[in-house]
């Protein structure tokens, strides 16, 4: 039987260390491995100390995010992937063989600050799986199991799938499911948003854009993932299930 896995992107920034220690702590919880991923497209033109190539700082920045996450979860297989792609085209075409896609909101600098928010973006708008997205400045809480997840609720298939969703992870994690409106005439991202203040979790479903190079996810999608003080998971469409994985859904 195939263990489940979840991906983490990262680019050697304090946002994407918040998101791998996230990532692997998920996995945790999951029974998952954990694959870290680093796009070196990302900074085409990046250069290293003197005496070193980019893949070498590259591989020596994917060595330690996956000695960290070893660290903090020792019981979680860890491994590593660095891509010459796109970083977006990458974790797209990674998500179709995950149970999870972790991507943080902010990169380490103004420019990769700027970028990073449209991987993030653009990755949850187009993953073959469920996509994580978590804020760089995410505090650590001792009343954390106690805290609810929310689910934005709305009419249509995309509100379904993100309710189904939520369910299964309120039930996982012994928590609370805790709905609240995301119709349009209820100033959805504002209620959503500070329901999310006293949540561990936030679930949104969205419909995927049928452009591949689109980042849209909708205007309350967007607004929640860069203001959303928890982890926001988009459900575009129903996971591709294994049996591991319904099995770690099961209370």
């Amino acid at each position: 039987m195939t263990t489940a896995r979840i991906i983490v992107g990262v680019d050697g920034s304090t946002g994407a260390r918040t998101a791998l220690e996230w990532a692997v702590d998920e996995c945790r919880l999951r029974s998952c491995t954990l694959l870290v991923v680093y796009a070196r497209q990302a900074h085409p033109d990046a250069a290293g100390p003197v005496g070193l190539g980019y893949d070498e700082v590259a591989e020596r920045l994917l060595t330690r995010h996956a000695a960290a996450a070893s660290a903090r979860q020792p019981g979680v297989a860890v491994t590593t992937l660095l891509s010459g792609g796109p970083p977006a085209s990458t974790l797209i075409d990674l998500s179709a063989d995950a149970e999870l896609v972790v991507v943080g909101t902010r990169g380490n600098s103004a420019f990769t600050s700027t970028m990073l928010g449209s991987i993030s973006t653009r990755t949850a708008a187009h993953a073959h799986c469920a996509v994580a997205v978590v804020p760089q400045r995410l505090a650590t809480r001792t009343d954390e199991n106690e805290r609810p997840v929310v689910v934005g609720v709305f009419a249509g298939h995309a509100g379904r799938l993100g309710f189904e969703f939520a369910r299964d992870e309120a039930r996982v994690r012994g928590a609370r499911l805790r709905s609240v409106s995301a119709e349009p005439d209820a100033e959805p991202a504002e209620n959503l948003l500070r329901a999310a203040e006293a949540a561990q979790l936030l679930v949104l479903g969205c419909l995927h854009s049928e452009d591949r190079w689109s980042s849209r996810l909708g205007a309350v999608p967007t607004a929640i993932l860069h203001r959303a003080t928890c982890p926001v998971i988009v459900v575009s469409e129903l996971p591709q299930m294994s049996m591991t994985a319904n099995e770690w859904r099961t209370p």
